[in-house]
């Protein structure tokens, strides 16, 4: 199910006068965004992506939001970890153009996922991606949850933007800093606690050290 994003107007309009409801809803998108960004509440499993011999990026993409990053990923059923290209080329000296079974990916500015090793067969819908999504700058609707259950804090982030524009009849840098601080403590505690809910995925390996692992790109 789904919500239309303007009904968060009637929630951020009051004290902002003459704020246009057009500024409005971009600035709402803009917090969820940020919200969905940080919180990693909204994620779904993309089609199973076929694996070509000698290729290590494939596009991620969705067709119910941006993509926000890597929550999770297998190659045959076995899950696969987050590491970074300077552990690589510091761990791994030749990983750029050695083939093999994958056992880490990075995730590029393209919103590539790249394996590490490069698979050196093909295998059809070999490769599962989980995504973290986050609506687009064009978005109309989002999903329902987000308002049913993070209206208020999603409501706090727009006016603390709104109230941050300068030289507007609602400006006004004081409740914008007072609404900032809130929101983003609210936003932090939904993650924290949404975190604790998360059961650790069961790897192929453990590598060398946990501090070389990430789980955002």
């Amino acid at each position: 199910m789904s919500v239309n994003i303007t009904s968060w107007i009637t929630e951020v309009a009051p004290g902002l006068r003459f704020c246009p409801n057009p500024l409005i809803k971009r600035e709402v998108i803009k917090t969820l965004r940020d919200f969905c960004k940080k919180t990693k509440l909204w994620y779904e499993q993309l089609t199973a992506i076929d694996i070509v011999a000698d290729t290590a990026a494939y596009a991620l993409s969705s067709s119910n939001g941006d993509v926000a990053s890597v929550k999770r990923a297998e190659v045959g059923d076995l899950a696969i970890d987050p590491i970074r290209e300077d552990v690589l080329d510091r761990d791994y000296t030749n990983w750029r153009t050695t083939t093999g079974n994958p056992f880490a990916y990075f995730v590029d500015v393209s919103r590539n996922i790249n394996l590490v090793y490069t698979p050196a067969t093909a295998s059809t819908g070999g490769l599962d991606v989980w995504v973290n999504l986050m609506p687009t700058l064009t978005a109309t609707t989002v999903e329902d949850f987000l308002y049913d259950d993070h209206r208020d804090i999603i409501t706090l982030g727009a006016r603390a933007r709104l109230m941050a524009h300068e030289d507007r009849p609602w400006s006004n840098a004081q409740k914008a800093e007072a609404y900032r601080l809130q929101y983003e403590a609210q936003r932090d505690d939904v993650r924290r606690q949404s975190g604790k809910m998360l059961t650790p995925a069961v790897t192929r390996q453990t590598l060398r050290s946990r501090a070389n692992v990430i789980s955002y790109f």
